[in-house]
């Protein structure tokens, strides 16, 4: 498998990017002209976002807690990534057929970041803006360390486990078989609540 995402490594990420593109400004409701949305209206929508890292959590569950890594844009976007029908599927793997893998998750989440980011930053994304490749880098970092920090609970560990296994499930039955150790603040956009 590292082969296959090695040499095809920008075309990759290129095809995860235009999945993006399309999934995020309908699910976080980002687009202009819609629900009135104004470039100003949509910055604001954007920014807010990224505090806490919110772009990441779904609904909260059954007991009134986060469901953090479960947005409906994360589980599209990885569906749409590594389960389609096409060749270099990456659903032809043992890894991808148990379980989003960490690593992969890690990606999507930095992908849709980036974009988000640029709309707080511009209102709007033309394929032509870009985020600068060490901002790409701190963000797959620090998506990695509140992956870490929510694995480790007790309560929402088992719960994040078990929605990937599902996730992986779910894709191949549809497709054919830096905070360091930090709690964050309230300022941050990198925090989980693990209330």
């Amino acid at each position: 498998m590292a082969t296959v995402v090695f040499n095809d490594a920008a075309t990759f990420r290129s095809k995860i990017k235009q999945i993006v593109l399309t999934v995020v400004p309908m699910v976080y409701e980002l687009a202009l002209g819609i629900n009135g949305n104004t470039t100003d209206s949509v910055k604001l929508k954007a920014t807010a976002l990224l505090k806490k890292a919110i772009y990441l959590r779904g609904e909260p569950d059954s007991e009134g807690r986060a469901s953090n890594f479960a947005n409906d844009a994360v589980r599209i976007v990885c569906h749409k990534s590594f389960y389609d029908n096409g060749s270099k599927s990456l659903k032809h793997f043992a890894e991808f057929q148990k379980t989003i893998p960490p690593a992969a998750l890690f990606l999507v989440g930095t992908i849709i970041r980036n974009v988000i980011f640029i709309y707080s930053k511009y209102g709007q994304v033309s394929r032509t803006k870009q985020t600068p490749i060490e901002d790409s880098e701190t963000s797959y970092d620090r998506i990695s360390t509140l992956f870490n920090r929510t694995n480790k609970d007790a309560y929402h560990g088992p719960k994040l486990r078990q929605m990937l296994k599902a996730w992986a499930l779910e894709g191949m039955n549809v497709h054919g078989a830096g905070l360091g150790d930090d709690e964050g603040d309230d300022s941050s956009e990198w925090d989980v609540d693990l209330a």
